[in-house]
């Protein structure tokens, strides 16, 4: 039996519309930056960079990347919680640095700074033939060590910085045309076609992305997000839909499917997602904040505070929901009395 979900009350309704606005729809994708320096200051080119999720998770979580000619990197597609940065390259001591990255937006990292040694053993265990990232995934592993397509690829990347697009994308399409299936180069391409505001463009780079990575639920979720951006609420929900067998325990992907049914007032398909989410990825706040909504508009009061209490207590100072979280825990317990 489909359950009905009564109006939210006029009270709650009013905290809601004088509080912070609620951030419903997943952004793109949570994001890092950084920069590895030597001990002079001067940037480190080809360093590996490997980001462990320390967080918990069924399923280990590792993402790889390398350092351009300016010692940056850049990553992501990222699942908010307990991160552990490594930083190797032959010549210096492998570094780790420890962080944690909220939902959305792009977190910097402060510099790291590697010191010389000679005992290192990179290739083992850091990968440095990993690619640099554009998108939410590098897709498939792909040799790179000293080959002309990560040479392409960070000139493109270099032109993206320096904010020449136009250069970037020519670049992309040379680099396309010659490796096909080089994940990255369609994902910063669909970077590209978007900041331009061409969306056809945008969606077939990310449809692509699906296409060549379909084993990685991040391109799912990056399509789906670009749709949603679109308004195209109906069509986000189902490139999710579709995926979400495949991927039952990918705790972003449950996460991402949770935002889009909210978004199209599907209650029930959403409360199932983000319970999920929740189980796969108890380090994140978010799902709650939704579970504690919905729980609002079905009148179920305890089971409101309970998920605002959890959401408040595991959520980051600069959360977009905090404000709102907050006021709506006030009412509903003032409520209570």
């Amino acid at each position: 039996m489909k359950r009905t979900f009564s109006p939210v009350p006029p009270a709650l309704l009013l905290v809601a519309l004088l509080g912070a606005p609620v951030h419903a729809q997943l952004n793109n994708a949570s994001a890092v930056r950084g920069q590895v320096k030597d001990a002079q200051g001067q940037p480190i080119a080809g360093v590996s960079v490997e980001l462990e999720f320390k967080g918990e998770s069924r399923v280990k979580i590792v993402k790889k990347t390398v350092t351009d000619k300016k010692g940056g990197y850049i990553y992501s597609g990222l699942p908010a919680g307990p991160w552990a940065f490594h930083f190797a390259k032959v010549g210096y001591k492998t570094t780790q640095v420890n962080t944690s990255i909220s939902l959305g937006g792009l977190s910097d990292i402060p510099p790291v700074t590697m010191e010389p040694g000679a005992d290192d053993t990179v290739a083992g265990a850091i990968g440095a033939a990993a690619v640099p990232m554009a998108g939410p995934s590098a897709g498939p592993a792909v040799n790179t060590d000293k080959s002309k397509e990560l040479a392409e690829y960070t000139k493109a990347m270099a032109a993206m910085k320096a904010g020449s697009p136009a250069e970037a994308e020519v670049l992309l399409k040379e680099l396309i045309a010659v490796v096909p299936a080089f994940v990255p180069a369609h994902q910063a391409l669909a970077v590209v076609y978007v900041a331009r505001g061409d969306a056809p463009a945008a969606e077939a780079s990310y449809r692509k992305v699906v296409e060549l990575a379909p084993q990685d639920a991040t391109s799912h979720v990056a399509l789906s997000s670009f749709l949603a951006s679109l308004n195209r609420n109906e069509d986000a929900f189902k490139v999710l839909q579709d995926a979400a067998p495949r991927f039952p325990e990918h705790a972003l992907l449950q996460f991402a499917l949770g935002a889009a049914a909210f978004n199209l007032g599907k209650g029930e398909e959403a409360q199932a997602a983000f319970l999920k989410a929740a189980a796969l990825d108890p380090a994140n706040a978010e799902p709650h904040f939704y579970l504690g909504s919905l729980a609002v508009s079905a009148n179920d009061v305890p089971k409101a505070v309970e998920h605002f209490e959890k959401y408040v207590s595991l959520a980051p100072a600069n959360a977009a929901n905090l404000p709102a979280a907050r006021a709506l825990l006030e009412t509903l317990k003032k409520s209570k009395k």
